[in-house]
């Protein structure tokens, strides 16, 4: 039983962010104001096995507060678009990089992780991503430091003119839209 609690309480220092000596001060808080009686026992920090450790993809809490400087990756993210012919192909690339020192892990609510619509110089809506292949399955996408998510849109639909194509990036954390102006000859 014990043993249990102190497997618990190391996955819920490991989840929150407390150090050892915080989770015990906050533990004892408890036993002392009688919401827990326990006999007096060391916890282990540390249970050893041969099993691989547990990755925790949840973006860390400082990545979400704008007011850390370097370490809101949020904030630190670059976005760019490119157009490509080549023929009567064209190519756009949409790239999102993490310019920050730390990672960190987009969240989706489906496997569609961006949308994109082109637009004729008039308005016009010439194409747009096919929403019906999207899979109601939650996704993630996990980006290093100097890393980045590049999307490729190819078409062959588009006649010789002036367009433009907005990109939207769909992450529960930020959701980034981002247009270019492009010309097909």
């Amino acid at each position: 039983m014990i043993l249990k609690k102190g497997v618990y309480f190391a996955i819920f220092l490991s989840l929150t962010g407390c150090s050892y000596e915080e989770g015990t001060k906050l533990a004892n808080s408890h036993s002392e104001s009688g919401v827990e009686k326990e006999e007096d026992t060391p916890l282990e920090t540390s249970i050893s096995n041969d099993e691989p450790s547990l990755e925790i993809t949840v973006p860390p809490k400082e990545d979400l507060n704008s007011n850390k400087g370097s370490t809101d990756v949020l904030s630190n993210l670059e976005t760019s678009i490119t157009h490509e012919q080549i023929s009567t192909d064209n190519h756009l690339y949409f790239q999102i990089k993490n310019t920050s020192e730390h990672s960190f892990t987009f969240h989706f609510e489906t496997t569609q992780q961006y949308l994109y619509k082109i637009y004729k110089e008039d308005g016009e809506i010439v194409e747009e991503q096919d929403n019906s292949i999207m899979k109601k399955i939650p996704s993630t996408y996990f980006l290093k430091p100097g890393g980045s998510v590049n999307y490729k849109v190819s078409t062959k639909k588009l006649s010789t003119g002036t367009y433009k194509v907005i990109f939207t990036f769909l992450s529960k954390e930020k959701t980034i839209k981002k247009s270019f102006n492009f010309t097909v000859k």
